[in-house]
């Protein structure tokens, strides 16, 4: 899932038996998330930084370069909870509204994860960036120390 602090950009299911690795993370971000991103932000796209942790298919080299051509990447921790905002609030917010369905295929699955990110409201994306900043700002200021809630 990508999104910012107006709502989701892009939900993208990986189809079963699929690894995530460099190619096909660097596929779905020229394949569908840089068109769902000129979309949806067709002014602020030449303006965009991006945030994702440290999983080694974000690092791929392809990867690297692609997001030199593209966008200013904003850089991550060693790995922390306290930085990364899909860990900390969009998969627990998520997990926590669809915890006790049940789901007759993976289709459904995915329609509920799609009508979560519809129905939920733009202010709560904005407060989760808004707490990954000041996590952040908490961490500069510890000299990169781990941040507790």
């Amino acid at each position: 899932m990508f999104w910012y602090s107006e709502g989701v950009i892009l939900t993208h299911c990986v189809p079963k038996s699929t690894a995530v690795l460099g190619e096909t993370y660097e596929d779905v971000l020229r394949t569908k998330f840089l068109p769902a991103l000129r979309e949806k932000r067709p002014k602020k796209v030449a303006a965009l930084f991006f945030h994702h942790d440290n999983a080694p298919p974000h690092w791929a080299a392809h990867v690297h370069q692609f997001f030199d051509d593209n966008f200013e990447v904003v850089p991550h921790a060693p790995y922390s909870p306290d930085h990364a905002p899909s860990d900390f609030w969009l998969f627990p917010t998520m997990k926590d509204t669809l915890c006790g369905h049940t789901f007759s295929s993976r289709s459904a699955l995915e329609t509920a994860i799609f009508q979560w990110s519809q129905r939920t409201p733009k202010e709560a994306f904005a407060a989760a960036m808004q707490s990954w900043h000041q996590h952040c700002e908490k961490c500069l200021c510890l000299q990169g120390d781990y941040v507790e809630k």
